[in-house]
């Protein structure tokens, strides 16, 4: 393990989360030969990235997180990337936790995600059923790819709708889709998929631990509709924008 001693700027704006990523590089590419063959990133990897505050990347400004921008984003996301693409797609992935919170209800969004640095996970493929229940949805399905599934406090997966028994459809008959969340302990982690150049980003598939869960419908959400607004929330495309950041790190890593 690195003896490194890299201090890092308290994460509160653009800036010093951008200076702590790029502080980091040095670490990171001494740890890349383990977080290759444990085909995760280690404790103290997640510890010091926590630290640096890239997961907080998106938390709303009015609980004290920086609110950044996809394209915001995509420049600590970059700046990793040019020490370790599997890190900077952790990264990418698991700072979801704040745009997911901007589509709930704040009271309940506060209540799942309790503090800044909660780490993301999931899939927005809709591979799995929610079924109309009282109150909420009885969720089932595998869901692959789930990148940081290992670490993640909390899992987001995206499941086709279902009443009855039959696609619920929206106004221009399109089969509804929502994400649904709940805390990582109630899923299962199913290891196996492999991950061609980002083998250290724990992206396996995940299931339910029992047959099903049943989510209440307050903690689950449409992407079509946002209650915040912001750069963030202007179309269901918007986050994807900081996903530039890896291959743009990777190819300018390469030139260094």
């Amino acid at each position: 393990m690195s003896s490194d001693t890299t201090t890092l700027a308290n994460p509160v704006t653009f800036d010093a989360i951008l200076q702590n990523a790029r502080e980091l590089k040095g670490y990171l590419r001494s740890e890349s030969d383990e977080i290759e063959q444990t085909g995760c990133l280690t404790p103290d990897v997640l510890s010091r990235l926590i630290d640096a505050g890239v997961f907080r990347m998106s938390m709303p400004s009015d609980w004290g997180g920086p609110s950044l921008s996809s394209l915001e984003q995509l420049k600590p996301i970059e700046a990793l990337s040019e020490a370790n693409a599997s890190v900077a797609w952790s990264v990418m992935r698991g700072s979801d936790a704040g745009l997911y919170a901007g589509f709930l209800d704040d009271q309940i969004a506060r209540d799942l995600y309790p503090h800044l640095d909660m780490v993301q996970s999931g899939s927005i493929i809709p591979a799995g059923i929610a079924e109309e229940v009282e109150g909420g949805f009885k969720v089932s399905g595998e869901w692959r790819y789930c990148s940081g599934a290992k670490y993640a406090d909390m899992i987001g997966v995206a499941c086709r709708v279902l009443r009855n028994s039959h696609p619920v459809l929206d106004a221009e008959g399109i089969p509804e889709s929502r994400m649904v969340l709940a805390p990582s302990a109630h899923w299962k982690l199913l290891e196996g998929n492999s991950m061609t150049g980002l083998r250290g980003t724990a992206s396996h598939s995940l299931t339910t631990v029992s047959e099903y869960l049943v989510i209440p419908r307050e903690h689950t959400f449409s992407i079509a509709y946002p209650q915040r607004q912001g750069p963030l929330y202007a179309g269901p495309d918007a986050t994807l924008l900081k996903m530039a950041g890896v291959p743009l790190g990777t190819a300018r890593g390469m030139l260094d």
